[in-house]
């Protein structure tokens, strides 16, 4: 990967940019949209103390889908609306 690409992701100054937000979230959702594509949605059981068939990797994926799905419904929201709040102080203050 080139690397000016994953020094612009993880530069904390490009968390102050609009766009750095807007693509964090959708990295949030592509991740949940890769997971539950997969199908490892089956695998939450372990919430309700079930172990999956799948054993070990199956226990895995379902928390790794649960992660996946938090960071969808709680972090990604959070970022698009930091990302329109920004946009808008931007707009007003006129940067």
């Amino acid at each position: 990967m080139n690397k000016r690409f994953i020094d612009w992701l993880l530069i904390p100054r490009g968390l102050t940019q609009p766009r750095g937000l807007l693509l964090r979230a959708g990295i949030f959702v592509a991740f949940f949209v890769v997971c539950h594509l997969a199908g490892w949605r089956e695998n939450t059981m372990i919430l309700s103390g079930t172990t999956p068939a799948g054993g070990d990797m199956a226990t895995l994926q379902g928390i790794l889908y649960i992660l996946a799905h938090l960071g969808l419904t709680i972090v990604a929201p959070i970022f698009v609306l930091g990302a329109a709040i920004l946009a808008w102080l931007n707009r007003c203050v006129g940067e």
